[in-house]
């Protein structure tokens, strides 16, 4: 299991990290402080407060694809 903290600050953010989610063979599971949901659900991501850091948990194989691609979204 691999976790990080990504930042979404527009909705085109939000359906890239989804669409890069999807790619991925496990779940993807995002934490907001006492909110769960599914890391490959458009509307689950929209329901959280995206205004801070929010933690996201994959598990399985990671693509090379989603490693790339993960890097933007990376909370510094």
């Amino acid at each position: 299991m691999k976790e990080i903290l990504v930042k979404l600050n527009s909705t085109t953010d939000i359906k890239d990290f989804v669409e890069l989610t999807n790619v991925c063979e496990g779940s993807v599971t995002v934490y907001s402080g006492k909110y769960v949901v599914d890391g490959k659900s458009v509307m689950g991501i929209f329901s959280l407060d995206l205004s801070t850091p929010i933690k996201v948990e994959i598990d399985g194989l990671i693509p090379d694809k989603v490693k790339v691609g993960m890097k933007k979204f990376i909370a510094e």
